[in-house]
């Protein structure tokens, strides 16, 4: 992986508060170009879009991070990037989408935009859209 000099989304919006619209729609919407490539190019499935997983370099450019959740998608099957054999059961629980809660080998590219307007939604307010739910945080 090359070296990304910047910082998470998430920590900016933790160090700076949430982000006017402007720029908000800005990083979201270079990360839907990533996303829309990844997928159209290489038929890849993110399953981890969160702000902790979007990196804003010093230029303004995001960059998608960390595929250990990635899936392949190819005649209706998933092969999997990750060797963890609970992958398939995890993701970021306040960015999940219900689909992936449910089955995370049958998602599709839906659930990554999913993701990520609940990631929006944590830029512009500054936290999580289903932030007082009853699952416990680390």
């Amino acid at each position: 992986m090359e070296y990304v000099d910047g910082v998470s989304l998430d920590r900016l919006v933790k160090h700076q508060g949430p982000m006017e619209i402007r720029w908000a729609t800005h990083c979201i919407r270079q990360a839907c170009l990533g996303l829309q490539h990844a997928h159209e190019a290489a038929g890849l499935v993110h399953r981890d879009i969160k702000p902790a997983n979007l990196l804003l370099d010093r230029q303004g450019m995001v960059k998608i991070l960390d595929l250990g959740l990635a899936s392949f998608f190819q005649d209706n099957q998933s092969t999997e990037i990750s060797t963890n054999k609970y992958a398939k059961l995890l993701g970021t629980v306040d960015y999940l989408s219900p689909e992936q809660a449910i089955n995370s080998d049958k998602v599709d590219i839906r659930a990554d935009i999913y993701s990520l307007g609940a990631t929006f939604h944590y830029l512009l307010c500054g936290k999580p859209p289903f932030d007082e739910g009853s699952l416990p945080r680390n």
